[in-house]
This record gives C-alpha cells, sequence and structure tokens, in this order.
C-alpha cells in the first residue's frame, strides 16, 4: 500500500487520489466562475439594466460555469493529458523529419 505525504500527515493513495480530484474540481470551479462571470459581464454591459440585476446575472452565471466545469474535472483532465501527450508526438515528429 502506497503511502503519500501531504503537510504533516501521511495519505493512503485513496485518499491522496481524493486530495488531488478535489484540488481539480476547486480550480476548475474557480476558472470556470472566473472566465464565464467575465465574459457575461462584458455581454450584459451593453444591456440598460439595473445594477442589482446585472450582479445577480453575472454572479449567477459565473457560479453554473464554475459548477459545471468542476463537474467535468475528469474529462477535462483526460483532454489536457491528451493534448500534452499529442503535444509531445508532434514535437517529436517535427524533430524526426528535420533531420530526414
Amino acid at each position: 500500500m502506497a503511502q503519500y505525504r501531504s503537510g504533516d500527515r501521511y495519505l493512503s493513495e485513496e485518499e491522496h487520489l481524493n486530495e488531488q480530484q478535489g484540488k481539480w474540481v476547486f480550480y476548475l470551479f474557480l476558472l470556470g466562475a472566473v472566465v464565464i462571470g467575465y465574459f457575461v459581464n462584458m455581454w450584459v454591459s451593453d444591456f440598460d439594466i439595473p445594477k442589482w440585476a446585472r450582479f445577480t446575472v453575472v454572479i449567477l452565471s459565473g457560479l453554473i460555469g464554475g459548477v459545471v466545469l468542476g463537474a467535468l474535472h475528469k474529462q477535462i483532465q483526460f483532454l489536457i493529458g491528451t493534448l500534452v501527450l499529442l503535444g509531445i508526438v508532434f514535437i517529436a515528429g517535427s524533430l524526426i523529419w528535420e533531420i530526414l
């Protein structure tokens, strides 16, 4: 059984994976909330609506976007890993192509 050190405590493999998964969810939630909130704010600024309504729309859409990205964390993690792998293969292929 693998042991992982995290700060002052030792975690089993399952606890370590849960902690890593929680970090992915948190950071994706934060990224989704900020990015979607920003773009909704830019879109809503074109309309003449009260400030409280604009604030509500931006906050709710940011929260919804963050929750959606957090829920899709496994798929996003897989996609990022695949893109990194494809990038490495592309760089290696480019180097081989230049040598030949």
